[in-house]
């Protein structure tokens, strides 16, 4: 916290990204835990954007729970994760 208020206090804070975001549901606590705390960053009071391919729409609210937001708060954009410009083939 000390360093995104350093950040802010210089006007060099302009949004907070974290890619693959769905790791917060992790149920393996174990599991790379500091990211488990990552709601804590709602005290930067900036722009987050949370990124995931792989969400289920089911576990959207917990993630925000978890995120510390409100429904009302998020905005969801979404779009296919089918790629047709990529391809591969299994050589048996």
């Amino acid at each position: 916290m000390t360093f995104l208020n350093r950040l802010r206090a210089t006007q060099q804070l302009d949004r907070i990204v974290i890619d693959e975001c769905h790791v917060v549901l992790s149920r393996k606590y174990t599991f790379r835990k500091q990211l488990q705390q990552l709601g804590k960053l709602m005290m930067a009071e900036t722009q987050m954007v949370l990124l995931t391919a792989t969400l289920p729409p089911s576990e959207e609210e917990e993630l925000w729970r978890r995120m510390c937001y409100e429904k009302e708060q998020v905005k969801v954009f979404r779009a296919r994760t089918a790629r047709v410009n990529v391809g591969y083939r299994v050589i048996d």
